[in-house]
């Protein structure tokens, strides 16, 4: 008798396995395209009373072929975001590794705009990297 039971589980096992292995192949994630921004942003940043400088390069990441056609037509209105978000920064905040993840999320969100007002593209945008980093 347990013999009956488990060839219905088996048949049945071995008839969804296929269409299993079909979805998780529908799902695969597309490959990530990266394109750097300005060769790199450098604004002023307040210390305490003294003014420095903060040079910052940012790299984008989407995996859809349509946002990354519009990052690269719409680099000056993306440059321009990036810069004004940067340039409202002070030292302390850019110092730590809280405050900097904080304004990359901004400058995420900042960016996704942009894309939705000049490009129509509500979504897309999955990452900003600041890659490279310096306070003087």
């Amino acid at each position: 008798m347990a013999r009956y039971l488990f060839l219905p589980l088996a048949l049945i096992l071995l008839a969804t396995s296929p269409s299993l292995l079909l979805a998780e192949e529908k799902e695969a994630p597309k490959k990530a395209l990266y394109l750097p921004l300005a060769d790199k942003f450098v604004v002023n940043v307040q210390d305490g009373k003294r003014m420095r400088f903060m040079q910052v390069k940012v790299q984008v990441m989407t995996r859809e072929e349509r946002v990354f056609d519009a990052i690269g037509e719409h680099l000056p209105a993306l440059n321009h975001a990036v810069i004004m978000l940067l340039s409202h920064q002070d030292a302390d905040t850019m110092r730590s590794a809280q405050g900097r993840e904080q304004v990359r999320i901004e400058a995420q969100r900042e960016m996704q705009q942009v894309l939705a007002e000049v490009a129509g593209l509500g979504e897309g945008l999955e990452a900003v990297y600041f890659t490279d980093f310096v306070i003087q």
